[in-house]
């Protein structure tokens, strides 16, 4: 039988509004960050090559608006994900509270139920302020909740945890699709698209 060959990965990244989801994807694509803030209007995609384990992997990564009018969005948005990342600010309880609204959504709007594995990554952003509330420990806890849900608290500003945290579910994302009969063997001629071009809009 045929298997099904894929050259990309689509990576979601869903919170609150000004939890620093694009600060973070700044950082992780351009290792650019600025402290001015700017709310994401509706959605951006970014673009990233990347190399894991000798793999030359496409990332297409959707920074989505943290309104309440973004979950309005249909089906189709989410369609095709391959891994989806939820940021809350670990000195904003309601951003944390909020976690469970955007992971659920998500879930409904891709039909899939509690008990699939779908790779999810949880980010505790701004961990780099001493003004912290959200200990590790409810993060983590809320994590092995869902199984194998993956938590970092990460620092879009130091940079801390970035790149870590997105390679560790990117490596889930290619595992999950091989456990369900996809299989990821990614060329390593894959024409490179170039990183978006991020206008200095920054921290939604």
């Amino acid at each position: 039988m045929a298997t099904y060959r894929k050259s990309s990965l689509k990576v979601l990244v869903l919170g609150e509004m000004g939890v620093g989801k694009t600060c973070i994807l700044n950082r992780f694509v351009s290792n650019e960050f600025s402290s001015q803030y700017k709310a994401t209007i509706g959605s951006d995609c970014y673009s990233k090559i990347i190399d894991i384990d000798g793999k030359t992997i496409s990332l297409q990564i959707w920074d989505t608006a943290g309104q309440e009018r973004f979950l309005s969005l249909g089906s189709a948005f989410f369609r095709g994900s391959d891994c989806c990342i939820i940021v809350y600010d670990v000195t904003r309880p309601k951003s944390f509270e909020g976690v469970t609204k955007w992971k659920n959504h998500f879930m409904e709007q891709m039909g899939i139920n509690q008990s699939n594995d779908f790779p999810f990554l949880l980010l505790g952003n701004k961990c780099d302020m001493s003004t912290k509330v959200i200990q590790p420990s409810a993060a983590r806890e809320f994590a092995e909740m869902y199984g194998d849900m993956l938590f970092y608290e990460v620092s879009a500003k130091t940079a801390e945890n970035v790149s870590t945290s997105f390679e560790a579910i990117i490596r889930k994302a290619i595992d999950y699709q091989k456990n369900n009969s996809e299989d990821i063997r990614l060329s390593p001629d894959i024409i490179k698209i170039e990183s978006k071009e991020t206008n200095k809009k920054t921290c939604c």
